[in-house]
């Protein structure tokens, strides 16, 4: 048969269609069933990536911490009026 005329449409006239496979028979299946076939290892740059983004996340909290700790125990004290934890909250 014309197993080479996939997808084909008719638009006018009459026509008469053979289904030979459904679902995941299909070539549409059996593509879309290797695609979610099990994960590949991770390419050099996908761990770069991740090495990255661990780097920085890492780097963003010791900031915060250090920054944190730097308020508690020197500006507190020397500036008691700079960022009061009072003021970090709104009131009623």
């Amino acid at each position: 048969m014309f197993r080479h005329l996939h997808h084909t449409s008719v638009v006018e006239g009459t026509a008469t269609g053979v289904v030979f496979e459904t679902g995941d028979h299909t070539l549409m299946g059996k593509v879309a069933k290797m695609a979610n076939k099990g994960h590949e290892k991770k390419s050099i740059l996908q761990h770069e990536i991740q090495r990255f983004t661990v780097i920085i996340a890492s780097l963003a909290l010791t900031t915060a911490v250090i920054c944190m700790i730097v308020w508690a125990a020197w500006l507190r004290v020397d500036v008691r009026r700079f960022l009061s934890s009072s003021s970090c909250f709104p009131s009623r």
